[in-house]
């Protein structure tokens, strides 16, 4: 099916039902890792091309303005997304040289709509954080000479694998800056490393899902969030390849609850809340308040019909037991 998503009315259709898949979910606002590849860009419907990255940033940021534009006709609140470039941890230095340079200009292009740069892929198979530490370094000190913010939202730690190049990221990761990291699995087996993400205030972006599946944790109660969370660590759930995994944010929000006994609706509350906190939206504009006043409203929404639903019969056994 690849393929076929390459062709560019195929990607708008996807990108689509991407966006509405997002509404369906509750889902206000979004911050995206589309992978900006040789391999990975798009064809005219007449089979031409292939068209560059810029074209399919443009392409991407007219259909969710359209989106947007059609829920607010609709009566219905939708804030939109943001996009993490990023680009292959197989890559060559000179391919992630050129990849940094890309992101850079599309942040100067599209101020609004780059979050951040991430380098992705099986951390096994692709190069560690080291190799591009270099060009990671000059690219955040050349963001900073031109008061450009694009922080680094780094996969790391995805792995059982104590000692190996993708335990070492972690430190890597740490050492390059990073303001978020993606699954962090590995940060409990380092006491030292989750003291000093907790001092920087790093969020961790929690997949169990895609962990269960990829064989890191037989089951979701012994992931290692519920040590991280346990820890102080900032924590938000996400659900990495929700398509590929046929799954939603949703299901990993219920895997989250199921988990633990004791974990309840206030540790919901909190990753959600978590999860704004630590986005890449800009704080001092309208849009971040009505973000978060359109979330409290929705929670409150929740609550409410969870009290009728459930209430009744949670008073019963209560009385039945009682």
């Amino acid at each position: 099916m690849k393929g076929l998503f390459n062709y560019e009315k195929a990607f708008r259709l996807y990108t689509h039902h991407f966006l509405a898949s997002l509404v369906d979910d509750k889902i206000l606002y979004a911050e995206i890792r589309p992978n900006f590849m040789e391999s990975n860009r798009l064809y005219r419907d007449d089979g031409s091309g292939p068209q560059d990255n810029a074209t399919t940033m443009q392409i991407l940021i007219d259909e969710v303005t359209r989106f947007c534009q059609s829920e607010a006709a609709a009566g219905r609140y939708f804030a939109g997304l943001k996009v993490i470039y990023c680009t292959p941890r197989s890559s060559t230095l000179e391919q992630a040289a050129k990849a940094l340079d890309e992101c850079f200009h599309f942040k100067q292009r599209w101020p609004h709509w780059i979050a951040g740069f991430d380098l992705v892929g099986e951390e096994a198979r692709g190069r560690p954080l080291a190799d591009f530490a270099p060009q990671l370094v000059a690219f955040s000190r050349r963001c900073a000479a031109h008061n450009i913010d694009i922080p680094l939202l780094l996969h790391c730690g995805e792995t059982c694998q104590s000692g190996s190049p993708a335990d070492h990221n972690l430190v890597d990761a740490l050492a390059l800056g990073a303001r978020r990291i993606g699954h962090g699995f590995a940060l409990t087996r380092h006491p030292v490393l989750l003291a000093a993400a907790r001092a920087a205030n790093i969020c961790v972006e929690l997949c169990p899902i895609s962990n269960e599946v990829l064989g890191l944790t037989p089951r979701v109660a012994s992931h290692a969030m519920y040590a991280l969370l346990a820890n102080g660590l900032h924590c938000a759930v996400s659900s990495d390849n929700a398509a590929f995994f046929a799954s939603s944010l949703a299901h990993d929000f219920y895997q989250v609850l199921i988990g633990k006994a004791d974990f309840d609706l206030l540790g919901w509350k909190q990753l959600a809340l978590w999860s704004i906190q630590h986005s890449c939206i800009d704080f001092k504009s309208p849009d971040a308040d009505a973000l978060l006043r359109k979330w409290e409203e929705q929670w409150d929404e929740y609550i409410s019909w969870l009290i009728d639903e459930c209430g009744p019969r949670w008073l019963a056994r209560q009385t039945q037991h009682g």
